[in-house]
């Protein structure tokens, strides 16, 4: 916390008033002991990004308008992905309450292996198994770990939570970079324009990386998760409750 002390006195940044007088007096209010600060670790190792449907989603359309029999899908009908997973996302919040820790991965890891096999055939089955049950299955660890950290500091459970959510964004500037990384490393454009002004990729041998990109995701995300839900506890005593 050094480091941000540092800037704000340097910057003479000016804080809100919230009955604390200097930056110093706020850091020693948001300070988090070892044990508070690894279990937010570790709830945030659940909670990796799935926010990089906008860089990967372009690469799957031209996938299909050159691998598959849908050689009219334009780059908007990646929307369908998002749709199915819009309409699930609700039906994951309220399992994930329900279900069991050592379950919160199945679906999402699924979701990836399947979609591997998904892609090579249609973009509605893309939606089902990369939309529909990769949000589910997000949507299931989303908030079982934000309440075991909250539970952890009790007297800051909106720090906790919003670290955890932290996850969601800093997991997508990671992946997000590594997707680049592994689809295009030599940055290419794409290299078809239609008459619509649409572009699409027909480079050999990034679509040849389309599929085995979410075998590797998988594999990985199953990792994170492994980690993370094996790593989750509860407080040795539960903080008191007063009326």
């Amino acid at each position: 916390m050094g480091f941000l002390k540092e800037y704000i006195d340097d910057e003479n940044i000016e804080l809100p008033n919230l009955g604390l007088t200097n930056s110093t007096t706020i850091l020693n209010e948001i300070n988090l002991s070892p044990v508070e600060t690894e279990d937010v670790l570790k709830s945030l190792t659940v909670h990796k990004a799935v926010l990089h449907d906008g860089n990967l989603t372009p690469y799957v359309i031209s996938f299909h308008r050159n691998r598959t029999d849908e050689h009219s899908l334009r780059n908007e009908d990646n929307l369908w992905i998002m749709n199915a997973a819009n309409v699930v996302s609700p039906f994951g919040m309220v399992s994930g309450g329900v279900l069991d820790r050592c379950h919160w991965m199945y679906p999402f890891c699924t979701s990836w292996t399947l979609t591997y096999f998904t892609v090579k055939k249609s973009l509605v089955l893309v939606a089902l198994s990369y939309g529909a049950l990769t949000q589910f299955g997000f949507s299931i660890a989303y908030g079982p770990p934000v309440q075991k950290a909250s539970k952890w500091i009790p007297k800051r459970p909106a720090l906790a939570v919003g670290f955890i959510v932290c996850g969601v964004g800093g997991g997508a500037l990671v992946f997000n970079q590594l997707i680049t990384a592994y689809f295009n490393p030599n940055n290419l454009t794409p290299d078809v324009k239609t008459s619509d002004g649409q572009k699409y990729f027909t480079d050999k041998e990034v679509l040849d990386r389309v599929p085995t990109l979410f075998l590797i995701l998988a594999a990985v995300y199953a990792v994170c998760q492994s980690i993370g839900i094996s790593a989750l506890t509860k407080p040795l005593q539960e903080p008191a409750v007063t009326e």
